[in-house]
């Protein structure tokens, strides 16, 4: 069955994780995500911090049967534990990325229990910034309310595109105050000790009509795109000396103006995009104008997608 087209970038970045992510029935309620082929990573309290090696959980996927699978290894300081499945979801390993930056948005999955039933969920939350405990670094989240049934899951991303971490706890059960996460710097040093590796991947490359359809329903949903005056005073500073003002009209129809600057800047642009080509320049300018505001997320997608990261 082919893949559905999704027109909004942040969910064509969630829908492959999300279905990826597994159930977990252990000491707690959570969930497990891959990290390489066979073995999936959760939570060491999910699990059970006294769980041995060679123990076997129970995994879930959405709408399956449930199967064992066997513990690898859990360390209960780091709350993490990893597994290995026997029969894993045909799903892509998610890409991975660094510790991303105060402000971008993040999604975590998870499987909380309402009412006597077991939910597959999301929440949207905010990167407060690095917390320190210890000598361990933690992820600090606030705007989400993370239950239980999320831990051990997916902290994704959406300004990179990336798994950035893991769901460890909340701070509130009851309001959205938001909670903490593990940070990919420490999951890849608990994957080396066993074997595992995480690999740092660039970002999938869109085919032509779809980075084309991207960049166009971006510039389209730019506050004032509809107005010629301040369209040009949005793009005459990106392009400023640069001879791409000389082969677009900007004081044309909206949505054509939109197409022939996107296929402008994808055509100079070609496979490997540098950041002082059209495509990065109006990227970067565009995130610097409208960033900080709701589109904030949608652009810097769009960038990831399209091979234009800061």
């Amino acid at each position: 069955m082919p893949e559905p087209h999704h027109n909004d970038p942040a969910e064509a970045c969630i829908e492959p994780l999300r279905r990826c992510c597994v159930q977990v029935s252990g000491h707690s309620a959570g969930c497990a995500f891959p990290v390489a082929p066979g073995y999936l990573l959760t939570c060491a309290h999910v699990v059970g911090r006294d769980q041995s090696p060679g123990a076997s959980v129970t995994l879930t996927p959405w709408q399956a049967e449930p199967h064992d699978a066997q513990l690898v290894a859990v360390d209960g300081t780091l709350d993490l534990a990893l597994l290995r499945d026997p029969a894993p979801e045909p799903c892509d390993i998610p890409r991975f990325t660094a510790t991303p930056a105060i402000g971008d948005t993040l999604i975590a999955v998870g499987f909380p229990y309402r009412d006597g039933a077991c939910e597959r969920d999301q929440i949207t939350a905010e990167y407060e910034g690095p917390t320190q405990r210890n000598d361990q670094t933690l992820l600090k989240l606030k705007g989400g309310q993370l239950e239980p049934g999320f831990s051990g899951g997916p902290l994704l991303s959406l300004n990179h595109c990336a798994v950035i971490g893991v769901t460890r706890y909340t701070r509130d059960r009851s309001s959205d105050l938001g909670g903490w996460g593990i940070p990919i710097s420490t999951v890849r040093q608990f994957l080396a000790a066993h074997q595992v590796t995480v690999t740092m991947d660039k970002a999938p490359t869109a085919s032509t009509a779809e980075s084309l359809h991207q960049l166009q329903q971006l510039l389209l949903g730019l506050p004032g795109w509809k107005n010629a005056r301040t369209r040009n005073a949005l793009l005459q500073p990106i392009f400023f000396g640069h001879d791409i003002l000389a082969h677009i009209q900007l004081d044309g129809a909206p949505s054509a103006v939109a197409t022939e600057l996107a296929q402008y800047c994808l055509e100079t642009a070609g496979t490997a995009p540098t950041p002082d080509s059209p495509l990065c320049l109006l990227l970067a300018g565009i995130e610097q104008q409208f960033g900080a505001t709701r589109h904030g997320p949608t652009i810097a997608q769009v960038r990831t997608l399209l091979g234009c990261n800061p």
